[in-house]
Parts: C-alpha cells; sequence; structure tokens
C-alpha cells in the first residue's frame, strides 16, 4: 500500500511472479499471528540489478501508531492486525506525511482520509516474513504467492 501498505508506497512496484503456489495451503505450516514489533526492513520484490527498487524502513509503537520511511518520506499511520485464514492482515489508515520524495524519488500526494489499506502478512516456516495483496485486490478470490510484493526483516533496535 505505501503501504499502498500496500501498497502504502509500493503501488508501481512490480509483484513478485516467481512461484504460483496457492498462499492457503503454505500458510498451513506457518505461524499465522504475526506481531508487528518495533523495526522492519522493508524491501520491494521487483528488482534492478539484482538489487530491491525499494527500501523502506517500517516502525510499529505500541500506541498502534506505524511509520514509513521511504526515501526522504515520512508518513504516519494509524493500524492494527486482524487474522485471517491466509496470515495477518495488517490494516493501516493515513494520519500524516511530509511531502516529500519516497523511494522511487516521487512526491506522492499523501491524503489523509479514513479510508482503510490492509496488506496480507504471511509468515513462512522459514521465518521469512512477505507482504501481499489480500484477497480480492488483485486476483478476486484467488490468493496466490504471485501477490507479494516484498518482504520485511526485523531490524535490531
Amino acid at each position: 500500500m505505501r503501504i499502498v501498505l500496500a501498497a502504502l508506497t509500493l503501488t508501481g512496484c512490480a509483484i513478485n511472479q516467481s512461484t504460483d503456489a496457492n498462499i492457503s495451503s503454505r500458510s498451513q505450516t506457518a505461524d499465522l499471528n504475526w506481531i508487528p514489533k518495533s523495526n522492519y526492513l522493508f524491501e520491494a520484490n521487483a528488482q534492478r540489478n539484482g538489487r530491491s527498487v525499494c527500501k523502506e524502513t517500517w516502525t510499529f509503537e505500541t500506541n498502534s501508531t506505524h511509520h514509513v520511511y521511504s526515501g526522504q518520506q515520512i508518513v504516519r499511520h494509524d493500524f492494527r492486525t486482524e487474522t485471517s485464514d491466509s496470515g495477518t492482515l495488517l490494516i493501516t489508515k493515513k494520519k500524516s506525511g511530509n511531502g516529500k520524495p519516497d523511494c522511487f524519488g516521487k512526491v506522492r500526494s499523501v491524503t489523509v482520509d479514513d479510508r482503510e489499506v490492509k496488506t496480507l502478512i504471511i509468515v513462512s516456516s522459514a521465518g521469512t516474513v512477505m507482504t501481499c495483496f489480500p484477497r480480492g485486490a488483485l486476483f478476486g478470490d484467488l490468493e496466490n504467492l504471485t501477490s507479494c510484493f516484498g518482504s520485511l526483516t526485523a531490524v535490531k533496535n
């Protein structure tokens, strides 16, 4: 979104087409209860010259505030999580932004409204945390790993 958060700032990212596995079957072996803790490095799946085209820092605070640091851009969101059949839904609402260029070098308007943006968080059995578009966002009722647009890696404080 930017999470839209997806996509938040990443609506322009290419989607990883490396696998077509069904998320539901893959998630059966994973811990579905992802709980955001502190700081994460987000890396878009889209690559240029073997490197992610976008890296961001996502922070989560105990007061349900979430910040995305993307390039020079800083966007503040309120967030909550809900458990789904396929993983955890990260649900965000934009609250403010500084209007500076994001990791793509683009200045995107930060419209503050009550629109909720949902990102499906899938934790694989290997511990990889994937960020994906939820059911209905791209493929109707079909959820598959091609809807994933990036990954999160916990960063030690």
